[in-house]
């Protein structure tokens, strides 16, 4: 998968996972074109922008703007 340019990512989260959910985050990402890393931070700003939890302006790039799986967009707070 392609690595995609954007703002220097500075804070790093590790959790530990299933054999099996790594498998499915890999496969879904995948499906979706994007890296298991970009693939679980757009799922992290999906839940935060649902919980209106997202620090206030932040705007996901343009470049995550395509369609996923399930017609789920990426998620854009202006």
């Amino acid at each position: 998968m392609p690595k995609r340019e954007g703002s220097v990512k500075e804070g790093f989260l590790s959790t530990r996972v299933t054999f099996s959910i790594k498998e499915s985050v890999f496969q879904e990402a995948q499906t979706e074109g994007l890296t298991p890393s970009e693939w679980l931070r757009n799922l992290v700003v999906k839940e935060l922008k649902e919980r209106q939890a997202l620090p206030k302006g932040y705007v996901l790039p343009d470049r995550f703007s395509t369609s996923f799986k399930n017609g789920i967009q990426p998620p854009r707070i202006s």
